[in-house]
């Protein structure tokens, strides 16, 4: 999934959940392109790391955050960190 996306988002932190795939993962490409450093989360970690590969080639920057959101504790850990 491509998703068009044009904004400076240069110093800017997003986090993304459900960036592992589908629409999180497009939306996590689309910021990390735009300049954003995206925090991917998600629970699957392999799905997780090639979303972050992705960002990367394209010259952003990310880091992949393994969690499970419906977890409160974990979700604001995962907050709490970023």
């Amino acid at each position: 999934m491509d998703l068009s996306l044009s904004v400076d988002l240069k110093d800017q932190v997003a986090i993304v959940t459900g960036a592992s795939q589908g629409l999180g993962r497009a939306v996590a490409v689309a910021l990390g392109q735009n300049g954003a450093h995206v925090v991917c989360v998600a629970r699957n970690a392999e799905k997780l790391a090639a979303t972050v590969a992705e960002i990367k080639a394209a010259g952003g920057k990310g880091e992949a955050l393994p969690c499970d959101v419906t977890d409160r504790k974990a979700a604001a850990e995962a907050i709490e960190g970023t």
